[in-house]
């Protein structure tokens, strides 16, 4: 059995560059291309209506989690779902 994948995401001290790791694999992304970053594992996450969101869900949240740390707003371009009428 294998086990569960952990990433997280890790701003530097000088907040210039974030670590994105998961197990033994490491990337550095500088802080100004962290929204790009987040926005990609929010595209991989939700499409073909979600079909993938198993193997995205936890780092987009990791990215998004130091987006938010850092005071990076990201903003949920998703359409947002119809509000039903009574």
């Amino acid at each position: 059995m294998t086990e569960p994948v952990h990433f997280k995401a890790i701003p530097t001290l000088d907040k210039s560059v974030v670590i994105f790791t998961s197990g033994d694999w490491r990337m550095r992304m500088p802080v100004a291309q962290l929204p790009d970053w987040v926005r990609l594992y929010r595209r991989l996450r939700d499409r073909e209506n979600g079909k993938y969101s198993k193997f995205y869900i936890q780092p987009t949240e990791a990215l998004e989690a130091a987006a938010k740390t850092l005071g990076i707003p990201v903003p949920d371009l998703r359409p947002k779902p119809l509000a039903v009428r009574k």
